[in-house]
């Protein structure tokens, strides 16, 4: 962190704005990732590392890709596991964003915060390439049967939703839709 910040600075000091904060938003996601433990924290904090990576994602691709994250509820008490949004989101830019080629603009990616009777219902939905139907089921069917297993396939996906069910029970958890060549909405159910 030090380095990162010596960088940070030198970046400043040639007037390199851009460059500065790019790395502050780096070093806030790298310190986050390794001092966060498996304990709740607030809903607030879990969207800020979203944004700071959905900016450090706007910092390398510019005007080909944007974003939106909409609160539509009272989140102020609200507390979530740990990275249980950021690797969604991730998964939205690296297979549905990137894949559909960042060198023409148009990419998008949306969070969405509601409230369903008694869920938090978290929406990630990007405009990518989608998911094959074959593909979608075979990852649906892993979703079915997680339990303590290690997955070998979408690590990311499965470790959200195996870590939400632990905590929060089986009622909870993810589910995707996806149409191919139109995106994938990625719906993650809380208490």
């Amino acid at each position: 962190f030090n380095i990162l910040e010596s960088i940070r600075m030198k970046a400043v000091t040639n007037s390199e704005t851009e460059i500065a904060s790019a790395i502050r938003l780096l070093s806030t996601i790298l310190r986050k990732s390794l001092s966060t433990k498996n304990e709740p924290i607030p809903l607030s904090q879990e969207l800020e590392l979203v944004t700071n990576y959905l900016e450090l994602q706007k910092f390398r691709f510019e005007d080909r890709f944007n974003y939106t994250i909409n609160v539509y509820c009272p989140i102020e008490n609200q507390k979530v596991l740990p990275f249980i949004t950021q690797p969604i989101v991730e998964n939205a830019f690296r297979h549905g964003i990137e894949e559909k080629g960042t060198k023409r603009s148009g990419g998008y990616i949306s969070v969405t915060v509601t409230q369903e009777e008694d869920c938090l219902i978290i929406r990630v939905a990007d405009n990518g390439v989608g998911i094959e139907e074959q593909t979608l089921e075979a990852i649906r069917e892993k979703l079915a049967a997680s339990s303590g297993e290690a997955p070998t396939e979408h690590i990311g996906i499965i470790n959200v939703h195996q870590r939400m069910q632990l905590v929060y029970g089986a009622a909870y958890g993810i589910s995707i839709s996806s149409e191919k060549d139109k995106g994938t909405i990625v719906t993650i159910r809380l208490p």
